[in-house]
């Protein structure tokens, strides 16, 4: 809806369901009909007055959806291959419907070796090429993690520091404390939960290197950090080097990223 409303020219801004939930909140609106809600987001928009939102280029579009198609081939492939191991043990004759649910299996393969074809199609645009060869020499970071960070960021459009990607991913710390209860410090989860994922997994992988990467995790965990929080703090680490290499176009070098988070014995990393 927003990349058709601005193809014809008009302002659009997007904005976090969240923040019109509460918004209305504080409102203390009980009513929810159509034109009720027309008001609100009017209301809202005249108010707070959120920034102007631009769609991202063609080709990104097009990575996030062949990335979104073949986490749903492989979630379906996960599904027919549990059914069909519990066909397998069943005493009764299912002859038949194993070979259906082989069939479909095989298709699902054809269908993922296709949109693969295309996915790797797509990082060698001219707009992505130079951006993907940069990003793969961070350590725990490769081809489909450096794809989810491009398309899910748009191109880290917006993106101005290691705070605001942090935020946008959900791996910013949210506090809790009142009074004389002890502080409480949990991510906040609000983000994008495909980016979060993605960059979870990548310092996973990344947490198992001899680099900096690896080092760093492992002094965390000396420290005394628990396996998530480290993981968590790692992953901050991933994104932030990477906005800082998309932004400046500069190769990856392993002792410029040496420096470490607060608490650490080291310097931190600025963001």
């Amino acid at each position: 809806m927003a990349t058709h409303f601005h193809a014809l020219g008009l302002r659009i801004s997007v904005v976090n369901l969240s923040q019109i939930k509460y918004f209305a909140r504080t409102k203390l609106i009980r009513t929810k009909t159509d034109p009720v809600d027309a008001r609100l987001i009017q209301d809202f928009g005249t108010r707070m007055n959120p920034g102007i939102w631009n769609p991202a280029p063609e080709v990104v579009q097009q990575l996030k959806n062949h990335l979104h198609e073949l986490d749903q081939l492989k979630e379906m492939e996960r599904l027919e291959k549990n059914r069909l191991h519990a066909l397998e043990k069943h005493a009764e004759n299912t002859d038949t419907l194993q070979t259906l649910f082989k069939e479909r299996l095989a298709l699902l393969k054809t269908h993922k070796k296709i949109v693969e074809k295309q996915f790797n199609a797509l990082l060698d645009d001219e707009l992505l090429k130079e951006k993907v060869e940069l990003l793969i020499f961070i350590p725990g970071i490769g081809k489909r993690t450096t794809a989810f960070f491009m398309a899910e960021t748009s191109l880290f459009m917006g993106m101005t520091s290691g705070r605001s990607i942090a935020a946008y991913a959900g791996l910013s710390p949210a506090l809790k404390h009142s009074g004389n209860n002890t502080p409480r410090a949990r991510l906040s989860k609000i983000g994008n939960p495909r980016l979060r994922l993605a960059t979870f997994m990548a310092a996973l992988g990344a947490s198992r290197t001899a680099s900096p990467m690896g080092d760093y995790y492992r002094r965390l965990r000396a420290q005394g950090k628990p396996g998530k929080v480290a993981l968590c703090a790692l992953a901050r680490k991933l994104l932030c080097v990477a906005l800082a290499i998309f932004q400046s176009g500069q190769a990856y070098v392993a002792e410029a990223h040496q420096s470490t988070w607060p608490g650490d014995s080291k310097s931190a990393i600025p963001g």
